[in-house]
């Protein structure tokens, strides 16, 4: 990738995270991670990401419901829903751009994670 793209990974399951973050991280991605919405929404403010894949079920706030925050301050940021419980009917009508269900394949993570690049300059970055 010419430009490494800012990923924010939200989930309360540790292991989920790490996993995520790994084969993004390996992919040529830059990865920050953190274990609710909440928390999302602090980072966030920290920082600007290209991309936000989120879990539908956490404490606290669902994933659908960061979505639309989400979807309403930064209409043009990639959001992604992945669940194991959800079929992602939820996540796309709160305004996700795309559902992964769990467990993850990890060659549709990529490519998913990767059409920012898409968007950004027309020529597809996947790493």
């Amino acid at each position: 990738m010419s430009v490494k793209r800012n990923v924010l990974i939200v989930d309360d399951d540790a292991a989920c995270r790490e996993m995520v973050r790994s084969i993004l991280d390996f992919s040529g991605f830059r990865v920050t991670t953190v274990e609710n919405a909440i928390s999302a929404l602090g980072a966030i403010k920290h920082e600007n990401f290209d991309v936000v894949i989120t879990d539908y079920s956490m404490p606290g706030m669902k994933g659908t419901e960061l979505t639309t925050l989400l979807r309403a301050r930064y209409p043009d940021m990639l959001i992604i829903g992945m669940s194991g419980d959800d079929s992602g009917r939820a996540f796309l009508a709160a305004g996700t751009d795309g559902f992964l269900p769990k467990p993850l394949d990890f060659n549709d993570l990529i490519s998913m994670v990767g059409t920012v690049s898409e968007r950004d300059d027309g020529d597809p970055d996947i790493g």
